[in-house]
């Protein structure tokens, strides 16, 4: 089984990044191949094989990088949600005396990432109903959101930003998995403009409301 891991904020770089390795771009090519693959058909009926060839690989070099098509799947989706912490000045991240501004900066990029990224994020969602790896994995990714919004929550509630009367991480968990659900209902299959700006205002009210009591 391959191992996962509650994805974490990435931290800052340390002096000059490295410059990619001709074993870089062949993992880059094998997920890039992944995304395009898990556009057209779902995980179940996706082979390694389908994979190596779509990425010009041989199904060896597939193996070299990951020990299955779930671990490929797994890094994928690592791979995708990263861009969310890493949104300049981070609601989740950050301890700002106007949350709002914040918070809509981060939810905008939870949106970004599904209206570019629906189809692969998409069928992890559907695989996870049947697939207990898969299910186990995409919980583990919502805890990492749901312990960061919790931890944002009792600080802007210590500083006397945010409802008195919440408890962080059952508020944390209730919305975090309301954006899984409405995210995956609303931009897997439409992830234009302007479809993603409904959903990005609609996320944001229901937010402020909940955590600060705010329109």
């Amino acid at each position: 089984m391959a191992k996962t891991r509650t994805p974490k904020p990435p931290s800052p770089p340390a002096g000059r990044r490295r410059a990619p390795t001709k074993g870089d771009r062949r993992e880059q090519a094998l997920l890039d191949a992944l995304e395009r693959l898990l556009a057209q058909q779902p995980v179940a009926r996706l082979s390694v094989d389908q994979i190596a060839g779509e990425a010009g690989l041989s199904r060896t070099a597939f193996y070299f990088y990951f020990s299955s098509k779930e671990a490929a799947v797994m890094r994928l989706v690592e791979r995708t949600m990263a861009a969310i912490w890493q949104v300049p000045d981070s609601w989740l991240l950050g301890d700002d005396p106007d949350p709002t501004e914040s918070l809509n900066r981060s939810l905008g990029a939870a949106v970004q990432v599904w209206a570019e990224h629906g189809a692969v994020l998409a069928a992890v969602v559907e695989a996870a109903s049947y697939d207990r790896e898969l299910w186990e994995f995409w919980r583990r990714i919502l805890d990492g959101f749901i312990e960061a919004a919790a931890q944002r929550i009792a600080r802007d509630q210590k500083a006397g930003r945010a409802r008195a009367d919440l408890d962080p991480h059952t508020t944390a968990e209730a919305l975090c998995w309301m954006n899984e659900r409405y995210l995956y209902a609303a931009l897997a299959a439409d992830g234009t403009p302007q479809r993603s700006a409904e959903v990005l205002e609609t996320l944001t009210g229901v937010w402020k409301r909940v955590v600060y009591d705010a329109l």
